[in-house]
């Protein structure tokens, strides 16, 4: 017998609801389990007109007491009366301390009488343009190496050496 997960997922809720309350009396129910042609599983309370079904028995709990139910309510009622009211404390102190944080605002400075200026024509050329004094690097001359004769033993070889290059990679 292969189990869908909606069947599995029901059978998972009726047992996990059964041990909610503790020292109850439960009282066993039947349901009926039908598979349709597609697979599809359907729990019901009554037997079904055509084709087998499989039973099931499952221990369903008896109401809890209003009383109870009330107290808990009453209980969370004031559990989130109390986290809002603290929740508007931490806003409205938030509030006052970034309005602490502001600077104060500063005084229009007074307006600065504007004065007519009419620009003149732009001198070009000598003594009114200069070009920029841009300091130049120092000419070194070009270091002069003996000429290579054969038979002579270089001192210093390094110019001469190439890296070795593999072929491979």
């Amino acid at each position: 017998m292969t189990y869908t997960p909606g069947m599995l997922r029901a059978l998972c809720l009726a047992c996990c609801l059964i041990p909610c309350l503790p020292g109850a009396q439960a009282e066993p129910t039947t349901v009926y389990r039908t598979v349709d042609a597609q697979g599809n599983v359907t729990f019901s309370d009554q037997p079904p007109a055509d084709g087998p079904a499989e039973v099931l028995s499952i221990d369903v709990p008896p109401p809890a007491d209003p009383v109870v139910l009330e107290e808990r309510l009453e209980a969370m009622r004031e559990t989130t009366d109390r986290m809002a009211a603290d929740r508007r404390a931490r806003e409205s102190q938030r509030a006052e301390l970034a309005a602490a944080r502001q600077p104060a605002p500063e005084p229009e400075p007074e307006p600065v009488p504007r004065t007519l200026v009419v620009p003149a024509a732009p001198l070009y050329g000598w003594p009114g343009y200069r070009p920029p004094w841009r300091p130049r690097p120092p000419v070194r001359p070009h270091p002069v190496h003996p000429p290579l004769q054969p038979g002579i033993p270089l001192e210093n070889n390094q110019q001469l050496m190439r890296p070795i290059v593999s072929s491979r990679r």
